[in-house]
């Protein structure tokens, strides 16, 4: 969310995300439905659970 906050303070004019769910029900904001791109890691975000997911982010 501080990236959204972000874009706006910075004259954005559109922001743009997906929203995908873990496999324990955790609603998930990421342009992409796997972790490969932006980790390195062959899992789909439906795939792992909260913990798992939350180990790759901040």
């Amino acid at each position: 969310m501080s990236a959204f906050m972000h874009a706006v303070e910075v004259g954005a004019h559109a922001i743009e995300t997906d929203i995908h769910l873990s496999r324990d029900g955790v609603v998930v904001l990421s342009h992409d439905a796997t972790l490969k791109r932006c980790f390195g890691v062959d899992k789909r975000v439906i795939d792992c659970d909260w913990k798992c997911l939350s180990a790759y982010g901040p």
